[in-house]
């Protein structure tokens, strides 16, 4: 009998999903707070304002180009070597420091962030965090008592939210959204075909991020390209910005490692509660 009201609560909380459709705006913004915080109790955020501030200056063109959202876009810079970016839902949006020092001009940095604020501006992200929430419970069970508790219980799982999979569709429909956004903003939208050309020789995660393993990166660079070629000509857009090595220069002189993967020595690379890292 307890097996049974289990599998009802289960199935109950899969409706509100959607039955694996994209999570409603209230859905979404309540788990990406609790995505923030588990995020940045994992992951080491960068305080330095300079960094910072160049940071959202790119994502603000960027959401002021695409127009209104459901949520406030969120910008935040996290300690890892890895070339990549990665989304959340809530529109909280991380970008690697290995992104921002191997970025060989603004409109390459422009390029992975734009992909990534097209994930959640197209509710990519909405879609596969309720698909996986939907495996979760179905897959492992819930055991909680009330509906409320078990929807607690999956959200607070993580289940890795920070390394989402999206599918070959979503992965396409991504890039070429985010080549015409980089366009509206001002950004050479070419940063997209070079920074995959970096990607292809240096590598990233492979993992979740703008370097999925789908499509292949000829096949992304190909598509890429001829949507660049259709655009009608217009002014000068941004390919370097004049600010980028500055602040690869900052954040070059901060990143000591003292460890394998996001461990970095710095005054102005703090966790959550203010205390530098050990």
């Amino acid at each position: 009998m307890r097996s049974l009201a289990r599998r009802a609560t289960a199935l109950a909380l899969v409706a509100s999903l959607g039955g694996g459709c994209a999570l409603t705006v209230d859905q979404e913004r309540g788990l990406g707070d609790q995505f923030s915080r588990q995020v940045e109790s994992q992951k080491r955020l960068v305080r330095d304002p300079a960094v910072v501030s160049y940071v959202r200056g790119i994502g603000s063109r960027l959401t002021a180009a695409a127009g209104p959202q459901p949520f406030p876009i969120t910008w935040n810079v996290v300690v890892d070597r890895d070339v990549n970016a990665f989304a959340g839902p809530g529109g909280y949006i991380y970008v690697n420091t290995g992104l921002i020092t191997r970025a060989r001009n603004a409109s390459e940095l422009a390029a992975v962030m734009a992909h990534e604020f097209s994930h959640v501006a197209l509710r990519h992200v909405s879609g596969a965090v309720a698909r996986q929430q939907q495996a979760a419970i179905l897959g492992a069970g819930v055991s909680a008592a009330t509906g409320s508790e078990a929807w607690g219980q999956v959200a607070g799982t993580g289940a890795g939210l920070w390394n989402l999979k999206f599918d070959r569709a979503a992965e396409r429909e991504a890039d070429r959204y985010g080549v015409g956004l980089m366009r509206r903003a001002g950004y050479d939208p070419n940063g997209m075909v070079t920074m995959f050309q970096l990607l292809a020789t240096t590598g990233g995660s492979g993992g979740g991020g703008f370097l999925s393993s789908h499509p292949g990166i000829g096949e992304r660079i190909g598509y890429i390209r001829s949507d660049i070629a259709s655009l009608p000509p217009g002014p000068r857009l941004i390919r370097d910005d004049g600010q980028i090595f500055s602040i690869q220069s900052r954040l070059r002189a901060d990143l000591r490692p003292v460890g394998f993967g996001n461990a970095w020595s710095s005054s102005s690379l703090r966790n959550p509660t203010g205390e530098a890292p050990r």
